[in-house]
Formats: structure tokens, C-alpha cells, sequence
């Protein structure tokens, strides 16, 4: 911007300094762009003019010089006024579609008033041309502005900020002491830096409503410059990486929006998703708590604006990196992928089970971790996505050959984690009747494993398919107790006729020879008694 103008370049005219000015003269300059801005019935467009641009770029060049509290007027004025523009923008684009719109008859008034322009020397097209211009220029100078001024802010207040760890995982944030190295102010003069929740609430509720707002009659060819779009996602991606500012349920909605609303309107902008998808990746691995939250923005995307391309294309990226020596090597991040793959499955079962097949090589992983998270992401597919789809059922087998494929895993977590799932999928009721028998079997043969959590889960594995009979319904308990006791009844008869004919039988059935041969060990032992005596 202090570069020269040109036609596709607007240059700042004016510079000010403003660490030589106090609170009280700082004050006195956002008071007179105020009274010029309100001044008019437009006061949106002012912006565009180099009196009220310089003004507030000065401010916000010159982050470190200002008071919190004129930092809090400068969001403000910024925030306000792009509201103010965009409901300008939504008048002119109705009035437009009003001018376009086809017409049988047009009154006289209506002709007598295009001719009235023309007369002006400027047609109803040119001025139409001129206000969409102006708007897409202070549209373009609002954005720019409150995402350079953001970002400052969020600059300042990671820098300042110490954020601990308590034993119980809690995360706590406190004040740092950190500052520039030449002993310069980091941050707005004064106590705190003036960007509290209240005022991110209003600059990302703002932010969103530019993308939300139908500004496409102001773009050539309907379409946002990709320079325009990406400012967005300079805001939407630093505040994700903010565990702390994500634990503000408002904030981490808003936040989640600047990019699910792109992904939806402009899914057909290739830089829009390229972006996305680079850099939600890049986040899974760096952040362990981003896993969750990006799950959470998979589901908005795909289910709140039915946009489930932008899932599809980073599971795609996701199986596309799935080489076992290159992700081997980086535990953290592939325990970061195995908590997103889990979720990702429990939160959008069918958006996920479209590309399962790009992640089966993690089942050959090294990490048991990434094979755990595969199996139990398998589980869940089963369970939520096809247990009641008649028409999956192939692709339900095909799920469930796979689980059993896995029961000899050389880690012991592995098999563990796999009886896990069966027995999550036998509470589910989501285990075939045909398979019962299989995997009663399976179980059975895991309780001679060497792990005892192995043993373990094949126990309570044995225990639920047992209580979870499928006939079980259908069965009544006192028929079968009859049933056991008439057959107890009819076993002790058969033991008491076998007693009492055991030795009949064995007299008769001893064969010739063996008879002899016991008649002449009785002769011997005779002549043996008679010789003693």
C-alpha cells in the first residue's frame, strides 16, 4: 500500500505518526474519521476515500503505538462498518435484479426517468458500474483491514500469553512477560492489548457475514478474487491452533464457519480447497487438540452446509500419505490422525465409508496406534453407517472379514483393541446371526492368549454374545428348565442302568482266552498259599 497507485492499487496518500501522539490525540483522530464517516447517508463507502483509509491504516501499521482503548474503537469502527457496506451491497443487488428482470410493459415514468439520466451525461448502466466498483473496493479495504488488525492482535496476545498444562490435563492460560528484543512495546500501550472475547466475537461475527452475504454481483464473473478469499483463512486457521480460545463455544462456531462457508459457496474455486485441505492436514499432525476440532468442522461442512467434498478431498490426501516408513517415523502425529480417523467415522459414518478404502494400507502400519484407530474406525462404520442398510450388506461383510482378518495382530494392544470393537459391536446388535458362531469361536480362541488383557475382553466378549442371543427373545425359560430337567432325569437312569449291569456285561463279554489266562493265575496263587504253609 505505501507502494505507487495504479489502476488495480490503491496507495496510501497520507502517513501519520502515531508514537508521538498521546491517548487524548489518538482519541481526536478516530473522532473526526467517526464524524466524517457519519456524515454521510452512505457512510460505508467513505472508507474507499484516502482521508478515512489512511487514517485507519495508520492505526493499524502502527499496532504497538496505540491504547488498548483506542484499539478497541478501531476493531469497532472496522466491524460496524462493514455490516453497514454489506447491507449497501444487498440493496444494490436488488435493485439490480429488478433493473434485469424481464418486463412485459414499462410505464412512462420509468422511461421518462432513464432519459432524465441520460440528459445527466452518465446512463443507469455507467452509475451502476460505478457503485459496484466502490463497493468492491471498500469491501476489499474493510476485510483487509480488520484481518491485518486481527492478526496483530492475535500475534500480541499468543506472545504475551503462557499457557500451562495442570496435572489433570487441564489447560490454564496466564499473562507473559515476553516483549521485543530492542526493548520496544510488543503490543498496544497500556495494560492488556484491548482484544478481549467480546471484541473477536464481533470481528469474526463480521467476518462471516461478508462471506455469508450474496456479493456476487460485484465480482467479475460472480466469483471472489482467490487474493480475497484467502484473507479468511488467516483469521479461521490461527484461531484453531488456540486451544484456549476454542474452549469459547461462540468463538470456535464462528471460527469453524469462516471455513465451512467458503467450502460450500465456492467448493468450485481450486485454491479454495487446496488451501483447506493443506492446511487442515498440516494440522492434524502438528496439534494433538485439533484432531476433535477439525471432526467437528467435517460435520458442519458436510452436514450443516452439505458440503461433504471437503472431507472427502482431506481422507483422500489423508490415504494418499499413508506410506508406512515416511509416517512411521512421527508417533505424535500419527496418534494426532488415529484420534481424528475415530471421530471422523463416528461423527460423518458415510461420508467416511465412501473413501474407507484409501485407508486400509494404515491397517499394515507400524504403529499399532494408526492399526487400532483403522479397527475401531471399521467398528464404527458397521455400526452406525450399515448395521440397518439392507443395501450395504455386502460392504458389511466385507467390513467384517477384514475385523476377523485382524485377530492375530502381533501387538497385544492390537488384539485387544480388536475384541473391543466386536464387543462394542455385539452391544450395537450389529453382529450378523450367521456370524455368531464365528466369532463365539474366536473369542473362544483368544482366552488361551498370552496378554491377560487379551484373555480378558475375549471373557466379556464370550459374556455379551451369550446374553445378546439373538433367539433369546423368542425363547421360554420355563419350557426350558422342563426341558433341563427332563434330561437330567432321563441321564440318571441311563448312569443307574449302567451300574447295575456293569458287571454282568463284563463277565459276559470277556472273551475265551482271557477267561484261561485268569484261571491259571488263580492256580498259581493256590500253589503259592499251599507252599507257605
Amino acid at each position: 500500500l505505501t507502494l505507487p497507485a495504479s489502476d488495480e492499487r490503491y496507495s496510501v496518500q497520507t502517513t501519520f505518526d502515531l508514537s508521538s501522539m498521546n491517548h487524548n490525540e489518538q482519541s481526536s483522530m478516530l473522532d473526526d474519521l467517526t464524524e466524517r464517516l457519519l456524515s454521510s447517508t452512505d457512510r460505508s463507502l467513505l472508507l474507499a476515500e484516502s482521508d478515512n483509509f489512511d487514517v485507519l491504516y495508520a492505526f493499524v501499521s502502527q499496532y504497538s503505538d496505540i491504547s488498548p482503548a483506542v484499539l478497541g474503537r478501531v476493531f469497532d469502527i472496522l466491524s460496524s462498518g462493514l455490516h453497514s457496506l454489506l447491507t449497501s451491497i444487498q440493496r444494490l443487488s436488488g435493485s439490480m435484479e429488478a433493473t434485469t428482470a424481464p418486463a412485459t410493459k414499462q410505464s412512462k415514468r420509468g422511461k421518462q426517468k432513464v432519459q432524465e439520466t441520460q440528459d445527466d451525461g452518465f446512463t443507469e448502466a455507467e452509475e451502476t458500474l460505478v457503485a459496484i466498483r466502490g463497493r468492491r473496493h471498500a469491501l476489499k479495504m474493510y476485510v483487509f483491514l480488520l484481518v491485518w488488525l486481527t492478526e496483530r492482535a492475535e500475534k500480541y496476545d499468543k506472545e504475551n500469553t503462557v499457557v500451562t498444562t495442570s496435572a489433570t490435563g487441564k489447560v490454564k492460560k496466564a499473562a507473559g512477560k515476553k516483549g521485543k528484543a530492542d526493548g520496544e512495546s510488543a503490543g498496544p500501550k497500556g495494560v492488556g492489548s484491548g482484544y478481549s472475547d467480546g471484541v473477536r466475537e464481533s470481528v469474526l461475527s463480521a467476518l462471516c457475514a461478508a462471506l455469508k452475504t450474496d456479493t456476487s454481483k460485484i465480482w467479475s464473473g460472480g466469483i471472489p478474487e482467490e487474493d480475497f478469499l484467502s484473507l479468511f483463512g488467516r483469521v479461521a486457521y490461527p484461531n484453531l491452533e488456540n486451544q484456549i480460545l476454542l474452549k469459547n463455544k461462540v468463538l470456535k462456531q464462528l471460527t469453524l464457519e469462516l471455513i465451512a462457508v467458503p467450502a460450500k459457496r465456492f467448493s468450485d474455486t481450486p485454491s479454495v480447497t487446496v488451501e483447506a485441505v493443506t492446511k487442515i492436514v498440516h494440522m492434524i499432525y502438528s496439534f494433538e487438540h485439533a484432531a476433535s476440532v477439525l471432526a467437528d468442522l467435517m460435520k458442519v461442512v458436510a452436514e450443516d452446509y452439505q458440503a461433504p467434498k471437503l472431507a472427502l478431498d482431506v481422507i483422500h490426501e489423508i490415504g494418499r500419505t499413508s506410506d508406512v516408513e515416511s509416517n512411521g517415523k512421527d508417533g505424535g502425529g500419527l496418534r494426532n490422525l488415529s484420534t481424528f480417523l475415530v471421530e471422523l467415522s463416528e461423527k460423518i459414518p458415510k461420508v467416511f465409508l465412501s473413501n474407507i478404502s484409501l485407508l486400509m494400507p494404515y491397517l499394515e502400519n507400524e504403529s499399532y496406534a494408526i492399526r487400532n484407530a483403522m479397527v475401531e474406525s471399521i467398528g464404527n462404520l458397521i455400526s452406525r453407517a450399515l448395521s440397518k442398510d439392507e443395501d450395504g450388506a455386502k460392504t458389511r461383510d466385507q467390513l467384517l472379514d477384514v475385523l476377523e482378518g485382524r485377530l492375530y495382530d502381533k501387538h497385544a494392544y492390537a488384539r485387544s483393541k480388536l475384541l473391543q470393537v466386536w464387543i462394542q459391536l455385539c452391544k450395537d446388535r450389529a453382529i450378523p446371526v450367521g456370524r455368531f458362531e464365528t466369532v463365539t469361536r474366536m473369542a473362544a480362541d483368544r482366552l488361551k492368549d498370552v496378554s491377560s488383557a487379551v484373555r480378558k475382553n475375549a471373557t466379556l466378549l464370550l459374556n455379551l454374545l451369550l446374553s445378546h442371543n439373538p433367539f433369546s427373545e423368542t425363547l421360554n425359560l420355563d419350557v426350558l428348565n422342563q426341558q433341563v430337567n427332563q434330561v437330567q432325569s432321563r441321564l440318571k437312569q441311563i448312569e443307574e442302568q449302567a451300574l447295575a449291569s456293569a458287571p454282568a456285561a463284563v463277565a459276559v463279554s470277556m472273551p475265551a482266552e482271557e477267561k484261561e489266562e485268569e484261571d491259571v493265575d488263580d492256580e498259581e496263587e493256590t500253589e503259592e498259599d499251599e507252599e507257605e504253609e
